[in-house]
């Protein structure tokens, strides 16, 4: 597995910082998850009525992993809910975009734990040296390893060189990370950091800062949006990820930061959508849209569907972070901008973080 660090960590002996991530109750608990549920009914009840577009692809066997979640939620048991989001990362529910090994594998396997925590050293390496708070080693200036590493003073560089406040979400009870002053510090939380970092420097010269975010993970992105640089927020995507967003950032932020989709309106800062409804944003309304890992991995036609959607609401631009593999015919973003038209590309390269994604930045024709 040593195939997938971006840095030669062989001699590198792991400091006794990683732990797992609590969630506890708090003043705001049955608030969150009252809401929470409601949103899924209502949803629920839209997608019946409406027959809403399936998403199929990769992401279609995803839905497997929330069977579980649904017949819980289906329950609309308060005190059932709450337990299994206090513990969302200890499940399947988010296989794939919180951390590369599960919770069981992690707690149980200590080869698992091992390489989970490599990776979260390895991640952190290559967030700090795209900020220029570590140096990259080069393999014809006589220095290669990193057995003298010390990660302290990274973490502690990585602070000084930017002005994002690391302190990690509220949620996330069994992510596995770094521990920090103020909690534990995962794979998602570094990705989404220098992600959020990238997306400030794209809006720097943009009067308008909104962002919408489609796919959204944990939605720990935007959690980390909301201290850099956004106005607004909106993430679309699937029901059941959509509540595990709707968790993770109410619980963050407070429960009156966040609009859910079928509410009254409320706070326009943080808004959560199931994805049929991205249509529904007015035209011309958002600076940039951001995909991270999942464009390639849905069906065809559904991508050719969000560029139109992109050029139809970006004001500026549209912020992509994906793989090229074309594994079981998987799509490529540049492929899907050719095809809709109207996309300029301005920016190419490969992504700091993971080997083998491209990060690429489009602006939209006016």
């Amino acid at each position: 597995m040593l195939h997938r660090l971006t840095h030669d960590l062989t001699s590198y002996k792991l400091p006794d910082v990683f732990e797992f991530r609590e969630d506890t109750p708090d003043e705001n608990q049955i608030e969150i998850v009252s809401r929470l549920i409601e949103y899924y009914f209502h949803m629920k009840s839209e997608c019946e009525t409406t027959n809403a577009t399936t998403i199929n692809g990769i992401w279609e066997n995803f839905s497997k992993l929330f069977v579980d979640f649904e017949s819980t939620l289906n329950s609309r048991n308060v005190e059932v809910v709450s337990e299994a989001l206090l513990n969302v990362c200890k499940t399947s529910l988010v296989s794939g975009f919180a951390s590369y090994h599960s919770y069981t594998s992690i707690a149980q396997d200590r080869r698992a734990r091992f390489f989970e925590a490599y990776l979260t050293v390895d991640r952190v390496l290559s967030l700090a040296e795209s900020l220029g708070a570590a140096f990259p080693h080069s393999p014809y200036q006589a220095r290669w390893g990193y057995h003298d590493l010390d990660l302290d003073a990274v973490m502690d560089s990585l602070i000084l060189r930017t002005n994002i406040d690391i302190t990690p979400p509220k949620a996330g009870g069994g992510a596995f990370g770094i521990r920090v002053p103020n909690g534990v510090l995962s794979i998602s939380d570094v990705l989404a950091l220098y992600i959020s970092n990238r997306t400030h420097t794209i809006l720097n010269d943009f009067s308008n800062k909104s962002v919408c975010e489609i796919g959204g993970g944990t939605g720990t992105l935007a959690f980390y949006l909301s201290k850099t640089c956004a106005d607004s927020v909106t993430v679309a995507d699937l029901p059941i990820v959509s509540i595990i967003q709707g968790y993770y950032l109410m619980k963050s932020l407070g429960p009156k930061h966040v609009h859910l989709y079928g509410e009254p309106k409320g706070s326009e800062r943080f808004k959560l959508i199931p994805f049929w409804e991205l249509d529904s944003i007015p035209d011309k309304s958002v600076s940039l849209f951001i995909n991270v890992d999942s464009l390639p991995e849905i069906d065809e036609g559904i991508s050719r569907n969000y560029m139109g959607v992109i050029k139809r609401k970006a004001i500026n631009g549209f912020y992509s972070i994906n793989q090229e593999a074309q594994v079981n015919k998987q799509g490529v973003v540049q492929n899907l901008t050719e095809t809709a038209g109207g996309f300029q590309r301005i920016a190419r390269f490969p992504y700091w973080m993971i080997k083998g994604y491209v990060e690429e930045l489009y602006k939209i024709a006016s």
